[in-house]
């Protein structure tokens, strides 16, 4: 029964991973390789493509860029914190701004809370090759069965 289970679980993770093309197969360019890049609208639907196959993507649009386009972020996480991102992200906003909050009520938040971290590649609209390593490394996070846990100190300014 258990080797049953652990096939199962196994095809169902390769099927998930599978699922999602890899920049290079859905751009049909040779991402990384010199003198190809991929334009701001190919990336975006790539990044439209992941969200459309993995439940661990979402897109939002914060706004249009300088041409026109919109301008996206992607927030990927495992499925169970893309069930409890806005829990996620209120208790982020709390912790940010803990006053009126009491020392148990921040230390029940900073075990409860999830470490968020932030990969901008654009800062300039000419500078299209930043997004060119994110790509490969959003499609393998988009398919990881694994969750990634990190445990860290965050000062609160009490001793």
């Amino acid at each position: 029964m258990k080797r049953a289970l652990a096939i199962v679980l196994f095809a169902t993770a390769f099927h998930a991973a599978a699922a999602v093309p890899t920049p290079s197969d859905f751009l049909k360019l040779k991402i990384g390789q010199d003198r190809v890049l991929a334009d701001y609208r190919q990336i975006v639907s790539y990044f439209q493509e992941l969200e459309k196959d993995s439940p661990r993507v979402r897109l939002e649009t914060l706004g249009k860029t300088t041409l026109g386009e919109p301008m996206i972020m992607a927030v990927i996480s495992s499925e169970g914190n893309m069930k409890n991102l806005e829990r996620i992200k209120e208790v982020s906003r709390k912790l940010a701004d803990p006053r009126g909050l009491t020392d148990a009520q921040i230390d029940a938040l900073v075990h409860e809370g999830k470490a968020v971290a932030i990969v901008t590649c654009n800062i300039h609209s000419s500078e299209i090759a930043w997004p060119r390593p994110a790509m490969p490394r959003r499609s393998a996070g988009s398919t990881t069965s694994s969750s990634c846990s990190f445990r860290r100190s965050i000062p609160t300014g009490r001793s």
